[in-house]
């Protein structure tokens, strides 16, 4: 091999793919060079970890998506770059199979350096082959140059702006968020009894490819009424169908409401049944709503209606059973209680239980599987000057079990003034009550003013227990029950 300074990339390529394709003298002098020359080394070190990448991820072969997009862009992008003198047939599925393979990866990796590895490993029939498969390439190369990572991963608001990233940290695209305030896609506005979620990535839709979900305000005045979803390029999908306000009994100002969308989520009830997007909103005039988008169109599919505010939305498998149900948490204000509702994902229509004098107009009654109602404890009867406690965070605990903490007084940090903290195991029955140090601390300055003479002890525990009411399908009631589906009162 002639004395130089550095090997040509390409021979190196060669001989990181395929040394075969070398001479032996000249298989020896690379590796020789290569001793010698840390630059070089460091570029063949670099070659070979790439390639042994590439093939772990190609275990699997080319798929008929794979050879169709090779045949689509054989036609539509290399008609005029390939050779007019016809070809044989197997050197025309060996082309093909060529470019099936080169679809395969650069649809995966987007990323063209990585055809030579397949020129260099596929035979070629004949010069009039080789040539076509040259301009192959090529196709490829523009074709795909461009492709990138384009899958969202992450997103920001920044100086009202929308910012999708991809996950290598790559500015996909951006947008106008006027009137929104700085926030990410990984964290949540608000207070832990009042979180508010304004933006998502997610892959809405099942197929792969992550969409962006974000709540603004329509007219940059009002509550944050619209959710827009964008396409991974960042074209607009459609901007989300809300459901017109309905009357409450004889409050016809229920009727002209402004809704204020709060929280939305993705649940998928098990592995047969297709992804659904969930959303809560609510307004100034206390009527709550949970209802379904289609993630596809934003067309409405069904609403559930409370009558008072909905805090928190999350996911739990009620029984264990393989199927995720959906966990709502806020306020009932008929009853002035915290609640939480279980409801199956593809039957949350109609509206929950209310007061008889406010049930809404034109909707069927909503059969939850379980509707559960907290009862106030004496800091709340006794200091509280808006009569309720309200359902603050929802989590999920080993067991599984769900952990419901209750504001004993809302309108104030449940960190700050304290609250009641429940652990219901899978079947909904509470196992045991317990409270947080702000509530331990604001019931002894109540007991030292006068106003509270009980005791923070296990009887204090057992009587909340005993004191929670579950839903029976027509009623409340004092004990265990599960609401059936079709309304039936199932009991311990």
């Amino acid at each position: 091999m002639e004395k130089q300074e550095h090997i040509p990339e390409l021979k190196i390529d060669k001989f990181a793919v395929n040394p075969d394709l070398l001479e032996e003298n000249e298989r020896i002098d690379i590796e020789k060079h290569l001793s010698e020359c840390a630059l070089c080394r460091d570029y063949y070190t670099r070659l070979k970890n790439f390639y042994s990448g590439l093939e772990h991820k190609l275990e699997n072969s080319p798929g008929e998506k794979d050879r169709e997009l090779a045949v689509t862009l054989l036609r539509k992008k290399g008609s005029k770059l390939l050779p007019s003198k016809a070809l044989e047939k197997t050197e025309v599925e060996s082309l093909i199979g060529t470019y099936t393979d080169i679809a395969r990866v650069s649809r995966r990796e987007s990323l063209p350096q990585r055809l030579y590895f397949f020129a260099q490993s596929r035979p070629v029939v004949s010069g009039v082959a080789m040539f076509a498969l040259i301009a192959i390439l090529s196709i490829t190369f523009l074709f795909y140059q461009e492709s990138g990572d384009s899958n969202p991963a992450y997103a920001l608001v920044q100086n009202y702006q929308l910012r999708v990233y991809n996950q290598d940290a790559e500015l996909l695209w951006t947008k106008p968020a006027l009137g929104m305030p700085d926030l990410s896609s990984t964290t949540w506005k608000g207070s832990r009894d009042h979180a508010r979620r304004y933006l998502m990535v997610e892959d809405i839709d099942g197929n792969g490819v992550k969409e962006v979900l974000l709540v603004y305000s329509a007219d940059r005045k009002s509550a944050n009424d619209t959710l827009a979803c964008y396409n991974y390029d960042g074209s607009l999908r459609w901007q989300g169908e809300l459901p017109e306000p309905v009357q409450y009994g004889d409050r016809e100002q229920t009727r002209f409401i402004h809704w204020d969308v709060r929280d939305f989520l993705i649940i998928q009830k098990n592995k047969d049944q297709r992804k659904q997007l969930f959303v809560i909103a609510g307004s100034r005039l206390n009527p709550s709503i949970l209802f379904e988008l289609d993630p596809l169109t934003g067309t409405l599919l069904q609403t559930y209606w409370n009558n008072g505010h909905i805090n928190h939305l999350h996911t739990f498998d009620v029984e264990s059973d393989g199927n995720t149900e959906i966990v709502i948490g806020g306020i009932n204000n008929p009853h002035e209680n915290a609640f939480i509702a279980i409801l199956d994902p593809l039957n949350i229509s109609g509206y929950g239980p209310t007061g008889k004098e406010d049930i809404p107009q034109s909707v069927s009654k909503a059969q939850p599987k379980f509707y559960i109602l907290f009862p106030k404890s004496s800091v709340s009867e006794s200091w509280n000057t808006v009569r309720y406690n309200s359902t603050g965070l929802i989590e999920i605990t080993p067991g599984p079990a769900l952990m419901v903490h209750v504001n004993e007084l809302p309108g104030r940090d449940f960190d700050e003034q304290g609250g009641i903290i429940y652990i219901l195991d899978d079947s909904m029955r509470v196992t045991s009550v317990t409270h947080n140090a702000p509530f331990r601390l604001t019931h002894r300055r109540l007991v030292d003013e006068g106003i509270l003479n009980d005791t923070l002890n296990a009887d204090y525990w057992d009587n909340l227990k005993r004191s929670m009411r579950y839903w029976d399908g027509e009623k409340f009631v004092n004990e265990w029950v599960r609401n059936s589906v079709d309304g039936e009162r199932v009991p311990t």
